[in-house]
């Protein structure tokens, strides 16, 4: 008889272990949609002002003047800086280089 109850015993020992492992099949956890999450301040890494368009680089992002990424509202595109909107507060970002690179003569 005990014969017959030790595989029982075994399988609910096992059972029970296993229920304390994550399922790798179940899907990940819902995440907060990307306008909840906090924006991070705002950083220009470039911009590009040509005969036909002007784009900013703005937390790794091309932007054009009037775009809306996150909280940030690219508002103007000037040749060495750049005028956004976040959070209620207008905030001119510049290129940190100041050195412009020229067309040689």
């Amino acid at each position: 008889m005990f014969e017959r109850l030790l595989p029982v015993v075994f399988m609910m020992g096992v059972a029970g272990a296993a229920q304390g492992l994550e399922d790798p099949t179940r899907p990940p956890e819902k995440r907060a949609p990307a306008s909840a999450v906090s924006v991070a301040a705002p950083r220009l890494t470039s911009i590009l002002v040509g005969p036909d368009r002007r784009l900013a680089m703005i937390n790794n992002r091309i932007m054009v003047e009037g775009e809306r990424v996150g909280g940030v509202v690219l508002e103007k595109i000037d040749a060495d800086a750049v005028v956004v909107r976040t959070g209620g507060r207008r905030m001119r970002l510049s290129l940190v280089s100041k050195n412009i690179v020229k067309e040689a003569k």
